[in-house]
């Protein structure tokens, strides 16, 4: 066994990590659209960026664990997105604007766009609402109260498989924030928004 401790994360304010990851962003934007100028190769530079946003989310954490989980999953899908993109034919507003198409479900031309757009997001708060009330009133209840002691458990004993299984439960339920913000979202825009599992971009990035 290996124990070896690890120094305390860097403590910031939400508002100075979002500015922070944003700034991140821009660097990689800068850095992409002028990877012709910079003396790595293609696969050297997204190496560098990549390990530079797995990096930061463990030096430098906020107070809140629920913001961590999100300040450290939508920086490196939006870095994902960024290198896949040819940035030499986007200006910075058009790389920012480029975000929303990611999540929007716009039909085709020749289809109507559906109706009831504002009422399926309403739905959809309610839907992230279920969820973590089943997270908390059922999941959680059936987790040990020490995470840590799943560690000591065999693979395959019936109560490690179980456990796995709750811990995956737990965390499609808790993407249930990111239907009440899209469902908060598409209300207020009137624009349909695309459920976070049938992107396979968002649902495997």
């Amino acid at each position: 066994m290996v124990d070896i401790t690890l120094p305390a994360p860097i403590i910031l304010p939400i508002p100075a990590m979002v500015v922070m990851h944003w700034m991140l962003l821009s660097l990689d934007f800068l850095l992409l659209r002028n990877e012709h100028c910079i003396p790595l190769t293609k696969t050297q530079l997204r190496t560098a960026l990549a390990l530079c946003h797995a990096l930061v989310p463990v030096i430098i954490v906020s107070p809140s664990i629920t913001a961590n989980l999100f300040l450290a999953t939508l920086p490196w899908f939006y870095a994902a997105y960024t290198a896949s993109l040819p940035l030499e034919k986007y200006s910075y507003r058009e790389w920012l604007e480029s975000f929303n198409y990611v999540v929007l479900d716009m039909p085709d031309s020749a289809v109507k766009i559906p109706n009831h757009v504002r009422l399926k997001g309403i739905a959809r708060v309610g839907r992230g609402v279920v969820k973590l009330i089943i997270m908390k009133l059922c999941i959680d209840r059936l987790l040990p109260q020490n995470d840590a002691a799943i560690l000591r458990l065999s693979w395959y004993c019936p109560e490690s498989v179980f456990s796995t299984l709750l811990l995956g439960t737990k965390a499609y339920c808790f993407l249930g924030v990111a239907d009440i913000g899209m469902g908060i979202q598409q209300a207020i825009t009137d624009l349909p928004l695309v459920d976070l599992f049938d992107s396979p971009f968002l649902a495997t990035g």
